[in-house]
Order: structure tokens, then C-alpha cells, then sequence
């Protein structure tokens, strides 16, 4: 049986957002443009949150089944993941995607949230 664990690398942030599924996690902090993303899959193995800066504040964040997404704060959304069945959005691309990258194709919609199952998403604008 496996106990709760304090992350100490994130115990001094105040965390307002957070997302898991299955072997994966996502959190962001106050300061709003810190992203921390830890577990196995999406991008190897990650016993310990590794951050990632956005370009603008992050209002939103969800992981998916082996992806995750993210919406910043002028409705920009940027994805990343295994991609295994285009889950991401990046149309016939289905290679996987091991760092954030704009949505281009609802590039000119002010998405607001995100919300994501095993092998697909939605953007609510």
C-alpha cells in the first residue's frame, strides 16, 4: 500500500491548480507561469516535479491519459503528449510531442478551460 508523500521541492509554493491521471501530474503555483509536471509517460520518467515557465499566466491545466493540456490567460492553449491517436489536436501529426506547443487550430478562440479524457480533449471558450 503506498502512503502521501510531501513534495518538498513544491511545500514552500501556494498551489492553486492541480491535475493527475493515472501516472502523471500537473500543478501550478501563484506566481501563475510556473507549471510543474511529474510521473512516468508523457515525458519519461519524472520522480520529481520538473518546471516548466509558460509565456503567460496559466489559467488552466488538465492531463489527459499520456498528454496534457494547459490555457494561459489571453485563451492561448498549448499541448503536449504521447500523441498516439492525435489526441493533442496537431491534425495528422501523430508523433509524440515532448514539449508545450500552441493549438494553432483554435489559435483565434479565447479558451477560458480545458477538459480531457483518456485519448481526447475539449476547449471550452
Amino acid at each position: 500500500m503506498y502512503s502521501p508523500v510531501r513534495i518538498e521541492s513544491l511545500s514552500k509554493r501556494r498551489i492553486n491548480k492541480i491535475s493527475a491521471w493515472q501516472s502523471s501530474a500537473a500543478t501550478s503555483d501563484d506566481d501563475k507561469n510556473n507549471l510543474f509536471v511529474w510521473g512516468t509517460g508523457i515525458f519519461g520518467m519524472l520522480p520529481r516535479p520538473k518546471q516548466i515557465r509558460t509565456q503567460e499566466r496559466l489559467i488552466d491545466v488538465k492531463v489527459g491519459g499520456a498528454f496534457m493540456a494547459l490555457v494561459e490567460e489571453q485563451g492561448s492553449v498549448m499541448v503536449w503528449g504521447a500523441n498516439q491517436n492525435g489526441e493533442i489536436g496537431l491534425g495528422a501529426h501523430t508523433e509524440p510531442c515532448v514539449a508545450p506547443r500552441t493549438l494553432e487550430t483554435i489559435s483565434n478562440k479565447a479558451v477560458s478551460a480545458v477538459a480531457v479524457g483518456s485519448c481526447f480533449a475539449f476547449a471550452i471558450g
